[in-house]
């Protein structure tokens, strides 16, 4: 096939530097339409680019020698075929690769180049060249700044490969030692557990970032509280005892009834109850109430510091966890809460109630004592209770509990630990309630998940960004309207 090849008279004949064997995609796989208008090209190996190409086949196991010994093959190709010429692509644009007719070994029209210089030896072909093909086009393909210079100075013409006939660039040793160890580590990481984590809101809403929206209430002035208490002694005065009698017995026909079946009787109140309640209940309520205002402000507060996170820890690789250990870390002033906190038992609106007449107590009979306790004999929730708090207590392999050293107070870790952290389609949700501590500015925060173990190479980690946002509300205000409700339920006394 190669003996039948010939050159079309309209070609464009274009040299090429060794660059073009090392650094360029193969010339089947090039866009010649960019050369311009033209129906076939020629390339010429210069014999100074045979020569590179010869001598970089033998340089080591790289990919610039494996592509100088590809090249050397099909140089040797086309020097075995009748011509010298061999076609490289049919279509739509004819490629061919030639070696041109040998030159003269200096040219006299051009002195100051350097035939025992490689890239001056390249332009005494080219110039050569073009002389004996007078009117055909002529061209250089060269990526080397310094030739492109020379072939303005020349008047050659040259083309420079634009970045898509670049092959991407080569790693080196150190390179390809990182892909390896990339490949173990990604081998690795899929014979081990693969932990993941996402956050969401107490609806399980997807989060990216948890939003604590903080209400700040003033703190009263003092001239606030005194003229606010003047306001409560007049809407609530102290209750007056005109004459010394006991309160009438209790009119619920319910116990009425029960007095009557000798279930027992209601006792009124004592003198000394009486007493305390005309003399000194009053007072003590003022008293309480005030302290319970100046703490108001940050009682108020609290719950919107406050704010519940879900975590949804799960394991996606093929092995379980084992020994599992998913720890959460607050980062920064924000707090995470105990299940239970006993500063929230109370209302954080909570203000002490005025107080009540006494009323008297019911107090059971010997028969009443008897039936409300059943006969003394206990019953089977209480013999259920029994009889569980003295089986031996054990764990569930794959259940989640605390870790030593958690506390029952707020704090910035709180952990858990687990046997054996099932894979597949399981996760664990864990329920957190972040706070941020009074007198703490606002500021952006982070609640970190930390899961280890013993099996897993890495501890995973994962971040759930907290953000705080802080507005101002009037807590005396917000006193006065609790009171006004409060004194008006109760009426005057």
């Amino acid at each position: 096939m190669d003996s039948q090849v010939t050159i079309s008279t309209d070609s464009v004949h274009a040299f090429v530097d060794t660059n073009f064997f090392l650094q360029l995609r193969v010339p089947d796989q090039l866009d010649w339409s960019l050369l311009g208008h033209c129906g076939e090209v020629v390339l010429l190996v210069p014999t100074a680019v045979q020569r590179e190409v010869q001598r970089l086949k033998s340089d080591g196991n790289s990919r610039r020698s494996r592509r100088a010994r590809d090249a050397a093959s099909l140089l040797m190709r086309i020097a075995t075929s009748s011509g010298k010429l061999v076609l490289l692509k049919d279509s739509p644009i004819r490629v061919l690769m030639a070696l041109p007719a040998h030159q003269r070994r200096g040219d006299s029209s051009q002195p100051d180049l350097n035939p025992d210089h490689p890239d001056d030896a390249i332009l005494i072909e080219v110039l050569q060249y073009s002389r004996a093909r007078e009117g055909a086009r002529v061209l250089l393909i060269t990526s080397d700044s310094d030739q492109v210079v020379a072939c303005d100075r020349f008047q050659i013409e040259c083309f420079v490969p634009p970045e898509e006939w670049r092959l991407p660039p080569e790693q080196d040793e150190q390179g390809k030692r990182f892909r390896q160890m990339e490949d173990r580590i990604a081998k690795l990481e899929k014979a081990e557990p693969q932990i993941t984590v996402s956050w969401c809101r107490p609806d399980e809403s997807a989060i990216t970032e948890l939003v604590l929206n903080v209400v700040e209430y003033d703190e009263p002035s003092k001239e606030e509280i005194d003229q606010l208490m003047k306001d409560v002694a007049q809407w609530c005065p102290a209750p007056q005892r005109s004459i010394r009698e006991m309160p009438p017995g209790h009119a619920d026909p319910f116990f009425r009834a029960m007095e009557r079946a000798g279930m027992g009787k209601l006792v009124p109140p004592t003198e000394e109850e009486v007493s305390y309640y005309y003399e000194q209940a009053h007072a003590k309520w003022l008293k309480d109430l005030r302290d319970s205002i100046q703490k108001f402000p940050r009682r108020m507060s609290m719950p919107s510091r406050r704010i519940e996170v879900l975590a949804f820890v799960r394991n996606e690789g093929i092995r379980p966890a084992e020994g599992t250990i998913v720890r959460f870390t607050a980062c920064g002033a924000i707090m995470i809460d105990p299940d239970h906190d006993e500063e929230l038992s109370q209302a954080p609106d909570y203000l002490p109630e005025p107080p009540r007449k006494p009323e008297g107590r019911w107090k059971d009979s010997s028969t009443g004592r008897v039936l409300r306790s059943g006969f003394g004999l206990p019953n089977y929730s209480q013999v259920q209770r029994v009889g569980a708090s003295l089986a031996p207590i054990r764990r569930d392999p794959y259940g989640f509990y605390w870790y030593e050293g958690n506390s029952n107070h707020p704090a910035s870790v709180r952990a858990y630990e687990c046997k054996e952290f099932r894979h597949g389609s399981h996760f664990e949700r864990f329920r957190l309630t972040i706070s941020l501590p009074p007198c703490t500015p606002s500021d952006s925060f982070a609640l970190k998940c930390s899961v280890s173990a013993s099996n897993l190479s890495l501890e995973f980690s994962g971040i759930l960004p907290v953000k705080v946002v802080t507005q101002s509300a009037s807590s005396i205000e917000a006193i006065r309207a609790k009171l006004v409700r409060m004194t008006g339920a109760h009426g005057t006394r």
